[in-house]
């Protein structure tokens, strides 16, 4: 080959920043990265130096950065995905630099664009400044404390200014007072089910959380207690992120028919917001930064306008788009929500799937377990219930939501049916639970005994140990446990043996003459 022929060949890394010659002409100036030289030629007017670098997004680890040392550096990025990762990309190259938040803006936007719509120079620069902080609002302390002016000791991330902090100066008990006013009594909003604390409603995809979500809204709101007795009425906000306001409204209607109310009655105490199709996000990490978004002072807005008590969130996929499985992202998303009320007797009821680990009940990570004070979980059995491979759809079963964790009050359970588009709960009268909890466990020990009968004549053996022929396990397979949870036929087993009702015997003879035995039933 002649050595002098032309040949194609990328260029030599590391690879020169587009617009050095700027740098040298205003050494003291702020400087402005942006993705491509039509960007770069476009903004020159700004006031910035303005660079970039090239071959493009791919690119960045083939340029020499160096040059902007001792720079004050902000970084505009494309409005895509590889905009994003090279504006990243940049700075934890370079140990700095502001990002540009362009995540609102059309894919593949940029400052070429802006200047191409007619914005001015004092438009870009403007919108520069707005974008430079990160859209994060700050927690509100509850009403009670007092502000005090920011820390001025608080420091930055790199390239990123920290956005103002409410620092609250928070007073010791005064044991006087305690003393005075004795013991408080813990407030309810529904009875051992519903306290004015974060709560966590965790449970599988079409399992029935949205719809028991605004069953439990309505009834609330009109003083009415689907799981336990309330006192009084509450208001209610629910943010349906999945749901439109077609599937709202039938669900609403057959829900009036079962409570037996009037729709128009929900005026100012159920207020009940579709926002399928929309952004929810309440809480972002861009660029690695978590806070919360400008969403969050629109639902401030209307927790404090309309004196919101209950809050049903569905759901946390919607809005929360920070790393899962960090405890203080989470908490500090849950803490921000509970934040927004200025007022007591508020309970945001934060609603999410379970991890994906077949089986889990927790939602997602324990990061979620440990930010709030209650989680319920709503299943087609209860989280401890095994499923075998006889049981039914579960489309077909009861639902059962579990009080899972409960900081206040014991765990508990409520066993549901669908019936006519609704939840409906076998304990609904206030007073009433210990005599349908007596019902049931009678109805329990009768459907065990018939069972017990009915392998007696199939020549099946059972047993009250767990495995192939346990008696709870055996009932439910075969369909003998007429609606009956397994936790209650285990009850009912248990409660017969210690009556005498049941025992452990001899059932028969193996082949080899060798005894069987098993579970038998007493003769009277």
């Amino acid at each position: 080959m002649d050595s002098k022929a032309w040949v194609c060949r990328s260029y030599p890394r590391p690879r020169p920043l587009y617009g050095l010659d700027r740098l040298a002409a205003k050494p003291n100036a702020p400087v402005l990265i942006v993705e491509g030289e039509k960007c770069a030629d476009a903004a020159v007017e700004l006031g910035y130096v303005v660079v970039t670098w090239s071959a493009g997004a791919n690119a960045v680890d083939a340029t020499d950065w160096s040059p902007l040392s001792g720079r004050d550096v902000t970084i505009w990025p494309d409005a895509d995905g590889p905009g994003a990762k090279a504006a990243a990309e940049i700075r934890k190259t370079i140990g700095k630099g502001t990002i540009l938040d362009v995540r609102d803006k059309p894919k593949g936007w940029d400052v070429a664009d802006a200047v191409a719509k007619g914005w001015t120079p004092d438009k870009v620069l403007q919108f520069i400044e707005e974008r430079s902080n990160p859209r994060v609002e700050p927690q509100k302390p509850p009403a009670y404390l007092d502000e005090v002016s920011p820390s001025e000791s608080a420091t930055a991330a790199p390239g990123r200014p920290v956005p103002p902090a409410v620092i609250v100066k928070v007073s010791p008990l005064d044991w006087g007072e305690v003393k005075r006013t004795g013991k408080q009594p813990r407030r309810w909003i529904m009875t051992e089910w519903m306290s004015p604390d974060p709560m966590l409603f965790a449970g599988a995809g079409g399992i029935g959380k949205t719809l028991l979500a605004q069953q439990l809204g309505t009834a609330l709101s009109i003083g009415k207690g689907i799981l336990a007795p309330v006192e009084r009425e509450w208001r209610v906000l629910m943010w349906a992120c999945e749901d439109g306001k077609d599937e709202l409204g039938n669900r609403a209607i057959d829900i009036a028919t079962y409570l037996n109310i009037d729709m128009e009655d929900l005026n100012e105490k159920f207020y009940l917001i579709p926002r399928r199709g929309l952004d929810n996000t309440l809480f972002a990490a861009p660029y690695d930064q978590p806070g919360f978004t400008a969403l969050l002072a629109e639902l401030e807005e209307q927790i404090n306008d309309w004196r919101i008590n209950v809050f049903f969130l569905d759901n946390i996929a919607q809005t929360y788009a920070a790393k899962e499985n960090d405890r203080h992202q989470a908490t500090r998303y849950v803490n921000g929500i509970f934040g927004c009320a200025r007022h007591t007797d508020f309970a945001p009821v934060i609603m999410g799937h379970p991890a994906k680990a077949a089986g889990s009940e927790y939602s997602g990570s324990t990061a979620w377990e440990n930010a709030v004070r209650m989680r319920w979980y709503l299943g087609d059995r209860l989280p401890d219930e095994k499923q075998s491979e006889a049981d039914e759809e579960v489309d077909t079963r009861p639902r059962v939501l579990a009080k899972r964790k409960t900081n206040y009050s014991g765990k508990d359970w409520r066993r549901f049916t669908f019936d006519n588009g609704v939840l409906v709960p076998e304990q609904i009268e206030v007073g009433s639970t210990g005599v349908v909890d007596m019902l049931r466990r009678r109805k329990a020990r009768g459907v065990t005994l018939d069972a017990m009968r009915k392998f007696v004549v199939m020549g099946k053996t059972v047993s009250d140990a767990k495995g192939q022929n346990y008696l709870p396990k055996l009932i439910g397979e075969h369909k003998l446990n007429d609606g009956l949870l397994r936790a209650e036929l285990e009850d009912a087993m248990r409660e017969l043996m210690n009556d005498g009702k049941l025992k452990r015997g001899e059932v028969g003879r193996y082949a080899n003459r060798d005894p069987k035995f098993g579970l038998m039933e007493v003769s009277e």
